[in-house]
């Protein structure tokens, strides 16, 4: 997945996904190349599921 792949999996904005990445934060991310920054699913995924600080959930 690239960034805003990301970012849209989650709800946020590429730029957000990017300060995470620079500052140590946010899903593992790889590079492929010198340029190219990549997630994988499964990864996020897992981030996403971890950052769940376990708030009343509303029924839908």
């Amino acid at each position: 997945m690239d960034t805003l792949a990301v970012a849209r999996a989650i709800g946020a904005a590429p730029d957000t996904v990017r300060q995470w990445r620079h500052r140590g934060e946010g899903p593992p991310w790889y590079r492929a190349g010198r340029r190219i920054v990549r997630y994988r699913r499964t990864e996020v995924a897992a981030w996403l599921a971890a950052q769940d600080q376990g708030g009343e959930k509303v029924p839908a």
